[in-house]
């Protein structure tokens, strides 16, 4: 006898989801009249479960990065400490190249993760201004602001994110140069 299997949302994600009906209102610029509470607070949940969805993404992709740096680094120290005549391909080369290249690519995840945030934010915000009447209860002072640039909050926290791979790229450009200009003597 074959089991007939129905595939649905888990009931905790049913609650986070907005339905088509709703979304379908928001996407041509609802008034507090045609929208009901309950209905504009799901959608809320949606953008809300959305941003956090692309904060846990940017931080899995820090954590990543962090963790291929430091083996970067430590791979880059015990083969700097080889006694070896001439080049040290290893540490003059391939791990500086390693380092520039991994700075390069976590780069685009992070923008783009920092880009959705963004996008959520926006929208979140945009909904609440334009039922502000019924959702009174949900905005913050931060909510106010109509550019994302002025909540110095918001722009700020992803500044980490951001800008860590900026320096690692330059710290590993500036030790592939040092390995070059300072020739390392051992006794």
């Amino acid at each position: 006898m074959a089991s007939k299997t129905t595939t649905s949302n888990p009931p905790n994600m049913q609650a986070t989801m907005p339905t088509s009906a709703s979304l379908q209102k928001t996407s041509s610029a609802p008034s507090p009249e045609e929208l009901s509470l309950s209905e504009l607070i799901e959608i809320l949940k949606f953008y809300y479960t959305q941003s956090v969805h692309e904060f846990n993404l940017l931080g899995q992709r820090l954590n990543w990065f962090v963790i291929v740096q430091s083996f970067l680094i430590t791979s880059f120290v015990i083969a700097l400490g080889y006694k070896m005549q001439g080049l040290n391909w290893l540490a003059q080369f391939v791990l500086p190249i390693l380092g520039v290249v991994t700075s390069v690519l976590v780069m685009w995840g992070i923008y783009g993760a920092c880009g959705t945030i963004d996008l959520w934010t926006k929208k979140r915000r945009k909904l609440l201004r334009k039922n502000k009447l019924v959702l009174e209860n949900f905005v913050t002072e931060r909510d106010n602001s109509e550019e994302l640039a002025e909540d110095r909050v918001h722009t700020t926290s992803h500044y980490f994110a951001k800008y860590l791979p900026w320096i690692t790229l330059l710290m590993w450009i500036a030790i592939s140069i040092l390995t070059f200009a300072i020739p390392i003597k051992f006794v």
